[in-house]
């Protein structure tokens, strides 16, 4: 029992406090403005590049690369890994979520409009199709076992979990309070907004 409190009190104070604050630094609407609008609200004035955040962070990634492929660089034990499981064939759904994938990186890439306001819209399948194409990309490396193949159920709860995070984290990451910007209209064409988030 104490195991479950420990896990659940911080993702009730993680929904809780943003609403608590949102209330008192909103007092007509309770949240903050634009909230809920869709698609994504921008910030009108986005930095540029910047060549020195750009290779700082570079290196950061490099230097956690390199500890992952070399932690006995670093004073590990590498153990010995257990035998692996002949690979399993790839399942239906990797292939799925690969073209899904595929397609709704290139739709974002390009923010093209062929398909009508579906480029406004591609983040969501964009993602799922990224943890179809990691599940069965597991699955194969496994020899048949995968999160999806053997608990499906566990992959709805994290997807009912995230659906509910959602709004709690766009309280915080669009409020003016906590970014310092103020969010201006929705993005609706890459020609008169490029600066446009559309994920």
């Amino acid at each position: 029992m104490k195991r479950v409190v420990g896990l659940v009190w911080p993702i009730v104070l993680s929904i809780v406090l943003p609403l608590v604050a949102a209330w008192f630094v909103y007092p007509e609407t309770h949240l903050p403005p634009g909230f809920g609008v869709f698609p994504p609200l921008f910030v009108a004035a986005a930095p540029g590049f910047n060549l020195l955040v750009f290779a700082v962070l570079a290196l950061v990634e490099i230097g956690i690369v390199v500890f992952m492929l070399f932690p006995q660089w670093f004073g590990f034990t590498v153990p010995k890994p257990p035998p692996r499981p002949a690979p399993a064939r790839f399942p239906a759904w990797f292939w799925i979520g690969a073209m899904v994938t595929l397609f709704f990186w290139w739709l974002m890439w390009t923010r093209v409009t062929p398909f009508g306001d579906l480029v406004y819209y591609a983040f969501t399948p964009l993602w799922w199709g990224f943890i179809l194409t990691l599940d069965g990309l597991v699955y194969h490396r496994s020899g048949g076992y995968s999160l999806l193949a053997k608990r499906p159920q566990t992959l709805l709860i994290s997807a009912a979990v995230s659906l509910g995070a959602g709004p709690i984290s766009t309280i915080s990451t669009i409020s003016p309070w906590v970014t310092g910007t103020t969010p201006t209209a929705p993005c609706r064409s890459s020609a008169t907004a490029p600066s446009c988030c559309c994920s």
